[in-house]
């Protein structure tokens, strides 16, 4: 039977809105599978991020680095100072402490106050001396002496250095006052003056003392004393 022209009009728009929608369903398809791709790609690059985000350097003679796997160390003493890149799984599972090798350590303790804490004149050599904010150190022969010092130190224990104590560092701090206002009280002012190498030798020698005392896990390199008056 032939088809009437209304009919044959209505089988062709139903076969170009089937084609259409064929054609939508692989455009979807395909931009689905971009999509897809991409979301792959991403997820790939955060892994590789993810894996090596906790990835490190450690610069030669200057500086080491502890490597803790769910808090408990998994690096040898004889590789805490190794250079060279190192490995670490992201945090919570493993952690990095990064420690300096050798690190300075200044005392003011017997020195002036710093300038603009007090309004009693810009220069430290010209203003009274004010006991209430001022440092200083007082000789065996009961003269007050201001002098600042600065220790530096070798890392050489680094596990007992990093983790056995809250903070080495202020304990060292604490040390080298100590060692400044003890050696002042052993000496005259006019020994001081004459011979300020020797008064830094023995300031160093107190150090050394207590470092050893306390075992510290570090080693002195040296100790510097300045001052004028």
């Amino acid at each position: 039977m032939p088809v009437s022209d209304p009919e044959k009009e209505q089988l062709e728009i139903m076969e170009s809105e089937d084609f259409g929608n064929e054609a939508g369903s692989q455009a979807m398809d395909a931009a689905l599978r971009s999509s897809f791709v991409i979301l792959k790609v991403v997820i790939a690059v955060l892994v590789v991020y993810l894996v090596f985000s906790n990835t490190f350097t450690v610069e030669d003679k200057k500086e080491g680095a502890i490597i803790l796997s769910f808090g408990k160390s998994r690096t040898s003493a004889e590789d805490v100072w190794k250079p060279g890149i190192r490995f670490a799984w992201p945090f919570p599972i493993d952690e990095k402490v990064e420690i300096a090798r050798e690190r300075p350590v200044k005392s003011v303790a017997a020195w002036h106050a710093p300038i603009g804490r007090m309004e009693v004149g810009d220069n430290v050599n010209q203003r009274p001396v004010d006991a209430m904010y001022d440092g200083y150190a007082i000789t065996m022969d009961d003269k007050i002496i201001h002098v600042k010092a600065e220790m530096t130190y070798r890392v050489s224990e680094p596990s007992r250095f990093t983790f056995d104590f809250a903070d080495a560092t202020t304990i060292l701090q604490l040390v080298l006052d100590n060692g400044l206002t003890y050696s002042a009280a052993e000496a005259n002012l006019s020994a001081i003056l004459e011979n300020p190498t020797a008064f830094t030798e023995t300031v160093k020698r107190r150090v050394d003392k207590l470092v050893r005392s306390y075992d510290l896990g570090v080693e002195v390199l040296r100790v510097n004393i300045s001052g004028k008056d």
